[in-house]
């Protein structure tokens, strides 16, 4: 028999405990196990373990309830002083602003598991449809490819839907968008994208514009208006003179047109040949070498209201009496070693078409004794190019029957290709020397002479110095360096003019001094890139 006790009598005895109540006012030790079936308040300072559920409040399960897998459900507040979770805390909602909670993920937004709104360093990214509801812009969206601005009228414009700088609206009222300026609503108008064929295409060798090169004849051709155009045009460089004492040939003249509108249409373009270098002397010493020939023009829409053209060069004159004088051309021929004859003179600033012409004269002959000073001697001159006139024979030296032909002109520099390039150079004159019998008769370095920037002729084949220039249509050799380059024509589409006689120069004895070829024209059409890709304007 247990412990009995007896709430009236206060009796114990030995066996179960068994009372309606009592107090022990001692310790009580329990070897076996204590059970117990209704309890108010459970007093303890050490641990309490349950064999399933701890629950809380005066109905089961309302206030929480802590489980035997260490997690507890609360259907009320948690208020924490103090404490530190290792594990997850899930919450249906928190009670308060929540600006006491770190180490939280606030940078994404997700629906359905997927992030929708990712922020970073810059700003938020959005996956999906940004829509406004707010009224008349219930229509307001922004996607990968499209922007819903919404629309409204004049009337609501007017009564300040934006009036910030750059505000885009759609007016119902005038089937138009409109943008305000800061001082006005300025309607916006598209421009579709334009067609242009022809030529060489670059969109790329220079920024913003797309160019058309022209190296051949053909047709530019465009099915929408193109403003703002740019237009060069030079004409084939002319022949040089044949020996004796063969001149420079003359460059094409050149015309450069901006601020152009190319209207929808076909535009024919024809490019001028080179002319040939003038025939030889029929025998070795003979004094009936011929001029060289003319260079042909270059011309955008021939016979058209936006016609522009390069004239051919004139060709250089040779020491034949009917050949003494240079030829006029868009740039004239160099004059040959005869006293007061003059070089060629320009005709391109009459070629049509409203834009900037460059063309100049042939270099004369000069000689002291004919009372033209700077120069003497047997050499011819040199052929104009673009942007210089050509020069006549260098300065007097020791023996004035050994001298170096005159520089071609330099030609003119521009860069509607994209890079800053030189068209147009003069051929040079033949050099006075004698090949045989003696060094002593070779005209010496510094009188050696030089087609001019933008791919003239150099009138002789004698050694080489080292190149002294570097860059787009210079001349590698310059003057007074003992330079000329090997190559006796103008380079092909520039233009250039080609150089007094083959071989060694003037007095060549040698047959075949023959004059170099003149260097074929060029046409360029350049217009903003934008124009062909269609744009927006006010």
């Amino acid at each position: 028999m247990g412990i009995q006790f007896d709430g009236i009598n206060n009796r114990v005895t030995t066996g179960d405990i068994v009372s309606e109540t009592g107090t022990i006012s001692g310790n009580l030790g329990i070897g076996g196990t204590l059970t117990y079936e209704d309890v108010t308040n459970v007093d303890s300072i050490g641990i309490v373990t349950a064999r399933s559920g701890i629950k809380i409040g005066p109905t089961a399960g309302v206030a929480g309830t802590f489980f035997a897998d260490g997690s507890y459900i609360t259907a009320g507040i948690l208020t924490a002083k103090t404490g530190s979770f290792s594990g997850t805390v899930t919450a249906n909602s928190f009670s308060g602003d929540g600006s006491s909670l770190t180490g939280i993920d606030a940078t994404a937004i997700k629906f359905g598991g997927s992030v929708k709104a990712q922020a970073n360093n810059s700003g938020v990214v959005v996956t999906g449809i940004v829509t406004a509801n707010s009224g008349a812009d219930a229509v307001t969206f922004l996607k990968g490819n499209s922007v819903g601005i919404g629309s409204t009228t004049t009337a609501g414009r007017n009564a300040g839907v934006g009036t910030a700088t750059g505000e885009i609206i759609y007016n119902a009222s005038d089937s138009v968008m409109q943008v305000w300026t800061g001082t006005l609503w300025e309607t916006v108008k598209f421009k579709p994208p334009i067609n242009v064929s022809g030529g060489t295409i670059s969109d790329s060798a220079r920024s913003g514009y797309i160019t058309h090169t022209f190296t051949s004849p053909g047709n530019f051709v465009t099915d929408g208006s193109l403003e703002s155009s740019e237009i060069f045009v030079i004409g084939g460089g002319a022949g040089g003179g044949g020996r004796r004492y063969g001149a420079g040939g003359g460059a094409g003249g050149a015309m450069f047109a901006s601020s152009v509108t190319l209207s929808s249409g076909t535009y024919g373009v024809s490019i001028g040949s080179g002319g040939n270098g003038g025939a030889a002397a029929s025998s070795p010493g003979g004094n009936d070498g011929g001029h060289g020939s003319d260079g042909g023009n270059s011309i955008f829409n021939p016979g058209g209201p936006q016609q522009r053209q390069g004239t051919g060069g004139g060709g250089g004159a040779a020491y034949n009496p009917p050949n003494f004088q240079g030829r006029s051309g868009g740039c004239g021929g160099g004059a040959s070693s005869y006293p007061n004859k003059a070089g060629g003179s320009t005709t391109q600033p009459s070629a049509p078409g409203p834009g900037t012409d460059y063309g100049q004269p042939g270099g004369a002959y000069q000689n002291p004794s004919s009372g033209i000073t700077g120069g003497a001697g047997w050499a011819p001159s040199g052929g104009g190019g673009c942007g210089q006139a050509g020069f006549g024979t260098p300065a007097a030296g020791p023996n004035q029957q050994v001298r170096g032909g005159g520089n071609g002109g330099d030609g003119v520099q521009l860069s509607i290709s994209g890079t800053a390039t030189y068209y147009g150079g003069g051929g040079a004159g033949g050099s006075f020397s004698y090949v045989t019998p003696a060094d002593q008769y070779q005209a010496p370095n510094d009188l050696k002479c030089r087609g001019g920037n933008g791919g003239g002729g150099c009138g002789n084949n004698q050694p080489n110095s080292a190149p002294t220039q570097v860059g787009p249509g210079l001349n590698p050799f310059a003057a007074g360096t003992g330079g000329s380059s090997p190559n006796q024509h103008g380079v092909a589409n520039t233009g250039s003019g080609g150089a007094g006689m083959a071989g060694a120069g003037g007095y060549n004895i040698s047959p075949t001094g023959a004059g170099g070829n003149g260097g074929s024209g060029l046409v360029i059409v350049a217009y903003p890139k934008t124009q062909a890709a269609g744009e927006v304007r006010f």
